[in-house]
């Protein structure tokens, strides 16, 4: 019998929080120390950063209360709004091209380092993962690194970025609503995900 949707977002569930824990200890003693490193003077550029957000928030705060005060008028109010900017983004431009950089880089780390350790745990364990094994599931049918890649990468890891996350609402329905409970990746990899004592010829 194929697997139910809320037996596969409670195995999705516990695997993710496995394979995220691995990815946030790897950034945190290897990736950020690495990504800052290749930012000329990030420390002090950053330092410098918080410190400017500090401030800029404060200016806004005294504005807005002048404003509720009935001290400034609407026009008042939006002209020292938009000179608390044009000042922040003339002094401080170069602090915050180095974090959008450090953020891009992070993202970008985050998103490959999720795809590349969830393919090598799917292979190294067959598709019996910890959360499937919990929720007493496995994947069924023809299992081997070819397949997992395009199962695990290409049409999930890849799938869900570049369609900006609407594919998970996709795999959501098919497996919901179709008497299958196959998504788009199970039907090109002919494989599924099956309760743990259900036979599958292959």
């Amino acid at each position: 019998m194929n697997a139910s949707i809320f037996k596969r977002i409670f195995s999705f569930f516990i695997d993710t929080i496995f394979i995220l824990a691995i990815v946030v200890f790897l950034f945190r003693f290897i990736a950020r120390p690495m990504i800052e490193n290749s930012i000329d003077n990030f420390d002090t550029l950053y330092a410098s950063f918080i410190e400017a957000q500090d401030t800029r928030f404060n200016d806004v705060v005294l504005v807005q209360e002048d404003f509720d005060a009935g001290l400034i008028s609407e026009a008042e109010y939006t002209e020292r709004l938009n000179e608390i900017d044009e000042t922040y983004n003339a002094n401080y431009a170069e602090e915050t091209e180095a974090y959008a950089t450090f953020l891009y880089t992070s993202a970008l780390y985050f998103i490959l380092s999720l795809t590349l350790i969830n393919y090598l745990y799917q292979g190294f364990t067959r598709g019996r993962t910890v959360g499937r094994r919990f929720a007493k599931l496995r994947l069924a049918g023809p299992i081997n690194w070819w397949t997992l890649l395009l199962r695990e990468v290409f049409w999930k890891s890849i799938y869900w970025v570049f369609t900006l996350g609407f594919g998970i609402f996709i795999d959501f329905i098919l497996i919901s609503l179709t008497s299958s409970r196959k998504t788009i990746r199970d039907y090109l990899t002919k494989t599924k995900v099956v309760v743990e004592d259900t036979l599958y010829p292959i």
